[in-house]
């Protein structure tokens, strides 16, 4: 029996009533799922057909998960008893009502659980694109590409191709951004198609053209943005705004009239100059202050010295961040940056014309023209059959979208306009459900601030109840404390819809914890793999020699940080399974597959006809290799193999080899023509006896390969780029038995999932600097106003570039405030126990170390986010690994003999003291 009683029962009550529409706020373990599920039974007691009730969900199996939740709910409602519960027994009463609803009305629910809307919002938009063909543009039977990259590819070719056509009237257009890229014809095609793939957030602010190429309004959006900026320093500094004044007005009079700071007091530029004065270059508050910035030697100066120090004393992080932002500010683009912008938007365009024409000569479509299709569907003004699509999918009654933190503009565009007509009268509601906490898809373009917008605006018409889970069912109450404490400083003091900030919400805990130390710091002081992959099997011995039926979690950031990781637990014999960690196109047998398949396509291709002879079914020696391609000069490897002379001098089994491997590739290619490019590889590759070199893991990759050129049917022109594109989004097949407990996933793989233990290793590693867009833009709505306002910048060339500046500080800002909420989402997905993992690069130790010697882990890293919570930890184990070195004992001792032998001497101060 827990000590904790569930704090939220009355939020949990009222998301169950079907007359008001809600917007719930659900920390992690809270039962979003749950409590969607029984808010859905509870509409169907509202309706005349169970389709009536749409519930919206972000991922197909999140849908399918949801489904199972809520038949279950109604089996359990029909065999098992009433549960004692209070809160329970509610869930249990509304499924016996339904299903006696389910009875007379003969829904069969539990058999027939399809009737059940549940799907994710893109099944949803290509439901509605089926149904209206003529009305959504989308007449035929149009496919999802499965490799969208191609056609933009394509598209982007066939804009740049405009320079060979004058009457296309871009000849110059193209001309300019070859120039502007210094001639890179490649880089070009990669920055469009770029900007294809996310074109459903620019085209609105561009399908008409003055929204974006309008001066006066960019300035004016530019205005209120550094406006809001300036408001925000001034309730921050302005009890110290006086002194500030006096101060810059002191430097000034000491400074020639070129110096940054030469204006004093004035009120232009005012907050860029007292950063100026009381930041040093890498925005951490200045020591002190010199005649270099106005405040020269001498008595004359000591007063304004002392004033200043005062008040740089009370600038502290968040002032300094503040303050920060103010520095080198934009003006505005100038005549030759709008000219590229209407150059770029001009080719973009164009871009978008090109891609609808390959969609309609491929039959293929991507998720993003569906999506717009179906959005313009629900918006049509016109009178086409008494706007049939609006009848057709404004009946839906009641409508539930879980994870709508996660959602871009697109999709709340979307969901408004599902339910812009509906009637006040019909009792029709909409119940929204996530966790801004946990928004960690900005790479989808997820934008968490219309999330607090929702909360303050609501959607369309619809106003919503604010309500808030709290109740913890997931995590032991010393895994919740940790993470209340840690990311009540981690995460920003206040939410901010235009930049994505987010506030942290406190969880209350249900489950006591039987753990004393839930969470475990293991502190490294250098960037080795190795080490931490050893770090990773002590915790994972230590938890299963604990508990060796529950489950583990190895959670990193990127897939790259579990290579190491993989290796050790194989040499250990630890059974694991990885979940979409390792990409097919990695893989070794997929190489070689793909080596093999450009050999018999490309008979000149002599980088693969080399790595062919060193497969393991072909295997020739070094010596052979040497023997025979020797000298190669001009020739093909290919014709080599028919070099009777020097396949004589080679070894018995070499010239076997070589003989079997002419004999295969004369087969395939007197095959051509008469059976599938796909059927000639694998025959090739089954003839050489190549499986018995793999292991049956690898054989059922190569499968996945084989099946991906069955699309080029008799075609032998594969285009290997595709492939290996449509490779990087396929996985290995996971090593797993049925006793295995270990899993090794993405955090963004964890999200909605709990495990026993967590095991986060690589937080001190850093994320890698983003590509730069063709454009770069930010895209964001402000606290009076619902639309969305827009600031865009050229891609700059080799010129620094204030403009482009702010927004990459705006983008990295946002980024800093998602890694947040990216450590949040995998710290709290334990149920008992939790080890973190990272490093340092400490160099220095010594009795003298302290706090402020301790080096900081690298900014863009996950320990980062956690680091003032965690420093300690640190501090004690490099205290440690000083008393080892030391004293020449690999085993573990404690910190206090250290100092006890020590005490004498003043300078090493006790270790409670230094922390």
């Amino acid at each position: 029996m827990s000590k904790y009683e569930i704090q939220d029962l009355e939020a949990r009550k009222k998301a169950l009533d079907v007359t008001v529409s809600a917007i719930i706020s659900a920390g992690a373990g809270a039962g979003k799922t749950g409590i969607i599920a029984r808010r859905h039974l509870n509409c169907l007691l509202n309706v005349d057909k169970p389709e009536q009730v749409l519930s919206m969900t972000f991922t197909r199996d999140a849908a399918s998960e949801m489904r199972h939740r809520i038949v279950q709910i109604l089996i359990d409602a029909k065999t098992k008893p009433r549960p004692s519960n209070e809160y329970e027994q509610e869930g249990y009463d509304i499924a016996v009502k339904v299903l006696e609803k389910d009875r007379k009305n003969e829904w069969n629910i539990i058999e027939n659980p399809h009737r059940l809307s549940i799907m994710t919002i893109d099944s949803l938009c290509a439901q509605i694109v089926r149904q209206v063909p003529i009305l959504s543009g989308m007449g035929g039977d149009m496919q999802i590409a499965e490799d969208p990259f191609a056609i933009y590819n394509k598209a982007s070719a066939r804009v740049i191709d405009k320079i060979n056509d004058p009457e296309s009237g871009l000849v110059d257009d193209v001309r300019g951004l070859l120039l502007y890229m210094h001639g890179n014809q490649q880089r070009c095609i990669d920055l469009i198609s770029s900007m294809l793939a996310k074109r459903d957030q620019w085209m609105r602010h561009v399908i008409q053209s003055d929204s974006i190429l309008d001066r006066e309004k960019m300035k004016h959006v530019l205005e209120n943005l550094l406006n809001e900026q300036v408001n925000k320093v001034c309730k921050l500094f302005g009890h110290q705004r006086d002194n500030i004044s006096k101060l810059l007005d002191f430097a000034a009079s000491n400074l020639p009239a070129d110096h940054i700071l030469s204006q004093g007091a004035d009120e232009i530029g005012y907050w860029e100059r007292a950063a100026e004065l009381f930041l040093t270059k890498d925005n951490s508050v200045r020591k002190s202050v010199n005649k270099n910035l106005g405040f020269p030697a001498g008595a004359d100066a000591k007063e304004a010295k002392e004033l200043w120090k005062s008040v740089a004393e009370q600038i502290d992080e968040e002032l300094a961040e503040a303050l920060a932002k103010n520095k080198k500010l934009p003006s505005g683009l100038n005549d030759e940056q709008w000219g590229l912008l209407e150059t770029f938007f001009r080719l973009l365009w164009q871009a978008v014309i090109e891609l609808k024409v390959l969609f309609i000569e491929d039959g293929e479509v991507d998720f993003t023209e569906i999506s717009q299709r179906a959005l313009s569907v629900l918006t049509y003004d016109g009178d086409i059959e008494n706007d049939i699509a609006l009848k057709m999918f404004s009946w839906y009654r009641h409508i539930l979208v879980d994870e709508v933190q996660d959602n871009n503009r697109t999709q709340y565009q979307f969901i408004a306009a599902l339910v812009q007509e509906w009637d006040s009268s019909l009792g029709n509601t909409l119940f929204l459900v996530g966790d801004p906490k946990q928004s960690i898809y900005r790479f989808r373009e997820a934008d968490v601030g219309l999330f607090i917008q929702s909360q303050e605006y609501g959607i369309g018409s619809i106003s919503f109840e604010l309500l808030s889970l709290t109740s913890n069912f997931r995590s032991s109450d010393g895994i919740v404390n940790w993470n209340n404490e840690v990311y009540a400083h981690s995460f920003p003091s206040s939410s901010d819809i235009s930049m994505g900030a987010v506030k942290y919400t406190e969880s209350t805990p249900v489950i006591e914890g039987k753990l004393k130390e839930p969470v475990t710091v293991v502190p490294l002081f250098e960037n080795d793999d190795e080490k931490e992959a050893e770090e990773v099997i002590k915790a994972v011995k230590e938890t299963l020699e604990r508990n060796p039926s529950g489950d583990i979690a190895i959670l990193v950031r990127a897939r790259t940080h579990l290579d190491s990781i993989a290796s050790a637990l194989f040499d250990n014999k630890i059974s694991y399974q990885a979940v979409e960690i390792q990409r097919l196109s990695s893989r070794q047998v997929i190489i070689d597959a793909i080596s093999l398949s450009k050999s018999l396509t490309h008979a000149f291709d002599n980088t693969a006809w080399l790595a062919l002879m060193r497969l393991p079914c072909v295997g020739l020696s070094l010596a052979d290799i040497t023997t025979l391609f020797e000298n190669m000069g001009e020739d093909a490897v290919l014709e080599r193999l028919y070099d009777n002379e020097r396949i004589s001098k080679l070894s018995g089994n070499g010239r076997e080899k070589v003989d079997i491997l002419k004999k295969c590739y004369e087969w395939s290619q007197a095959m051509l023509g008469t059976i599938s490019i796909r059927n000639i590889i694998e025959g090739v590759w089954l003839q050489l006896g190549a499986p018995s070199g793999y292991s049956d893991r690898d054989i059922r990759d190569v499968q996945t390969f084989f099946g991906l050129l069955e699309t080029y049917g008799f075609d032998t022109c594969i285009d290997f780029n595709q492939v290996s594109r449509q490779l990087d989004k396929l996985y290995a097949q996971p090593k797993f038995s049925e006793d295995t407990k270990v899993t090794l996933m993405t955090i963004h793989k964890a999200k909605g999932l709990e495990f026993e233990t967590v095991i986060m290793p690589g937080l001190g590693k850093a994320s890698r600097n983003s590509d730069s867009p063709l454009i770069l833009w930010h895209e964001f709505t402000s606290y009076d106003s619902t639309e969305p306002e827009l600031l865009v910048a050229p891609i700059k060339s080799t010129k620094d570039d204030p403009n482009y500046q702010y927004l990459m500080d705006m983008e990295s800002e946002k980024d800093a405030y998602e890694r947040a909420r990216l450590m949040y989402v995998g710290t709290t997905r334990p149920k008992n126990k939790l080890y973190l993992i990272g490093h340092i690069n400490q160099k220095d130790f010594g009795p003298a170390l302290t706090l402020s010697k301790l080096k900081q882990p690298a900014s863009k890293s996950c320990l980062a986010v956690i680091w003032d919570s965690v420093k300690d930890d640190y501090l004690t184990a490099a205290i440690e690994k000083e008393v080892n070195d030391l004293e020449g004992n690999d085993d573990e001792v404690t910190v206090e003999p250290f100092y006890y032998k020590r005490v004498e001497k003043p300078n090493y101060p006790a270790l409670e003291d230094r922390i």
